[in-house]
Protein backbone atom coordinates (compact mmCIF):
# COMPACT_ATOMS: atom_id res chain seq x y z
CA UNK A 1 0.00 0.00 0.00
CA UNK A 2 1.24 3.50 -0.75
CA UNK A 3 2.40 6.01 1.79
CA UNK A 4 -0.12 8.81 1.43
CA UNK A 5 0.08 11.21 4.34
CA UNK A 6 -3.13 13.05 5.15
CA UNK A 7 -3.03 15.80 7.70
CA UNK A 8 -6.72 15.95 8.42
CA UNK A 9 -6.73 18.96 10.68
CA UNK A 10 -10.34 20.13 10.64
CA UNK A 11 -12.63 18.90 13.38
CA UNK A 12 -15.72 20.22 15.08
CA UNK A 13 -16.24 20.38 18.81
CA UNK A 14 -19.46 19.51 20.63
CA UNK A 15 -20.79 23.04 20.02
CA UNK A 16 -20.30 22.87 16.24
CA UNK A 17 -17.28 25.20 16.18
CA UNK A 18 -14.57 24.38 13.67
CA UNK A 19 -11.21 23.50 15.22
CA UNK A 20 -8.24 23.71 12.87
CA UNK A 21 -4.82 22.51 13.97
CA UNK A 22 -1.73 23.42 12.01
CA UNK A 23 0.96 21.00 10.91
CA UNK A 24 4.18 20.75 12.91
CA UNK A 25 7.72 19.73 12.04
CA UNK A 26 7.16 16.33 13.63
CA UNK A 27 4.47 15.59 11.03
CA UNK A 28 7.07 15.77 8.25
CA UNK A 29 10.04 13.98 9.82
CA UNK A 30 9.29 10.99 7.58
CA UNK A 31 10.91 12.95 4.71
CA UNK A 32 14.40 12.87 6.26
CA UNK A 33 16.74 10.46 4.49
CA UNK A 34 14.81 10.28 1.22
CA UNK A 35 15.90 11.65 -2.14
CA UNK A 36 14.22 14.88 -3.18
CA UNK A 37 13.05 13.50 -6.52
CA UNK A 38 11.44 10.45 -4.86
CA UNK A 39 8.86 12.60 -3.07
CA UNK A 40 5.78 13.25 -5.18
CA UNK A 41 3.31 16.15 -4.80
CA UNK A 42 -0.30 15.11 -4.34
CA UNK A 43 -1.50 16.57 -7.66
CA UNK A 44 1.06 14.48 -9.61
CA UNK A 45 0.20 11.20 -7.90
CA UNK A 46 -1.91 8.37 -9.24
CA UNK A 47 -3.07 4.94 -8.14
CA UNK A 48 -0.10 3.09 -9.57
CA UNK A 49 2.33 5.27 -7.58
CA UNK A 50 0.33 4.59 -4.42
CA UNK A 51 0.50 0.84 -5.05
CA UNK A 52 4.27 1.02 -5.62
CA UNK A 53 4.73 2.61 -2.18
CA UNK A 54 5.89 6.05 -3.30
CA UNK A 55 6.02 8.88 -0.78
CA UNK A 56 3.24 11.35 -1.58
CA UNK A 57 2.87 14.71 0.13
CA UNK A 58 -0.49 15.82 1.53
CA UNK A 59 -2.76 17.93 -0.67
CA UNK A 60 -1.50 21.49 -1.39
CA UNK A 61 1.85 20.98 0.42
CA UNK A 62 5.12 21.52 -1.46
CA UNK A 63 8.84 21.34 -0.72
CA UNK A 64 11.21 24.32 -0.75
CA UNK A 65 14.97 23.88 -0.47
CA UNK A 66 16.12 26.41 2.13
CA UNK A 67 19.67 25.08 2.27
CA UNK A 68 21.13 23.14 -0.66
CA UNK A 69 24.59 21.55 -0.21
CA UNK A 70 25.43 24.02 2.56
CA UNK A 71 24.42 27.08 0.52
CA UNK A 72 21.52 29.16 1.84
CA UNK A 73 18.77 29.87 -0.68
CA UNK A 74 16.54 32.94 -0.56
CA UNK A 75 13.03 32.17 0.66
CA UNK A 76 10.02 34.27 -0.38
CA UNK A 77 8.91 36.83 2.20
CA UNK A 78 5.24 35.95 2.29
CA UNK A 79 4.06 33.29 4.70
CA UNK A 80 2.64 30.10 3.21
CA UNK A 81 1.37 27.49 5.70
CA UNK A 82 1.71 24.74 3.05
CA UNK A 83 5.43 25.31 2.27
CA UNK A 84 7.80 22.77 3.83
CA UNK A 85 11.33 24.21 4.05
CA UNK A 86 14.01 21.52 3.96
CA UNK A 87 17.80 21.21 3.92
CA UNK A 88 19.40 18.89 1.36
CA UNK A 89 22.85 17.53 0.70
CA UNK A 90 23.43 15.87 -2.68
CA UNK A 91 19.63 15.76 -3.23
CA UNK A 92 19.00 13.82 -0.01
CA UNK A 93 16.85 15.51 2.62
CA UNK A 94 18.91 16.09 5.74
CA UNK A 95 16.40 18.00 7.87
CA UNK A 96 13.00 19.64 7.89
CA UNK A 97 13.70 23.23 8.97
CA UNK A 98 10.30 24.89 9.18
CA UNK A 99 6.84 25.15 7.75
CA UNK A 100 5.77 28.42 6.20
Amino acid sequence: MGKVFNLSSQKTDMFGNLIVTSATLIDFQFLVGHKLEDIIPFNKSNDSLKEEGAIILPRDYFLFEGIKDGEIKMKPYEYNPRRIIISTYKNIIVSVDSIG
